[in-house]
């Protein structure tokens, strides 16, 4: 938990220094003026990306699989449906995308308000200094909470640019 708030905090740290899209990599190539540098960074964040949708698409393959009890359709076939569906709605717009985020996160929300209810009977009667294989998993969904933030964040900021663009070439015609 300390260090998903230490990353977070190191995160509005250069977001508020540096407000332009382009995140890991512009940070870098203003930080050390190297443009490959800046360039291994986006190719790496790119690779980080398409590491996290594969394994989404997988997992989500596996459990509705056995949850619909889908023998019948191999694992691949759903994780490429499930990839078609993503794409569908990143080329259906930002607008469409940003309220199935909003919608995401709702339900997240209540499942963690659904978590801490569940867990309020047993407050206090448990060691919290013992070492238990659930606390790596709750440090990397935190991590993975911060990138689903500064994505929104690159989106909002391409959008408000984008209506800026638009007004300067609107006066320009004048």
């Amino acid at each position: 938990m300390i260090a998903a708030l230490l990353t977070a905090l190191s995160y509005a740290s250069l977001e508020s220094r540096y407000p332009r899209a382009g995140g890991a990599a512009y940070v870098a190539e203003r930080a050390f003026g190297m443009p490959l540098l800046s360039f291994v960074v986006g190719l790496a964040v790119a690779c980080s990306g398409l590491t996290s949708i594969a394994t989404q698409s997988q997992v989500f393959a596996v459990n509705l699989r056995a949850l619909l009890e889908l023998t019948f359709l191999p694992v691949w076939a759903i994780a490429i449906g499930f990839l078609l569906i993503l794409t569908g709605l990143v080329l259906g717009g930002i607008r469409e995308s940003m309220w199935v985020n909003v919608v995401c996160t709702l339900i997240e929300a209540a499942g963690l308000i659904l978590v801490i209810a569940v867990g309020i009977p047993y407050w206090g009667s448990v060691d919290l200094l013992e070492p238990s294989p659930l606390v790596r998993k709750s440090v990397a969904g935190c991590l993975f909470d911060r990138r689903q933030i500064l994505q929104a964040r690159r989106i909002a900021s391409h959008r408000s640019r984008r209506r800026r663009n638009r007004r300067a070439a609107s006066i320009g015609r004048f």
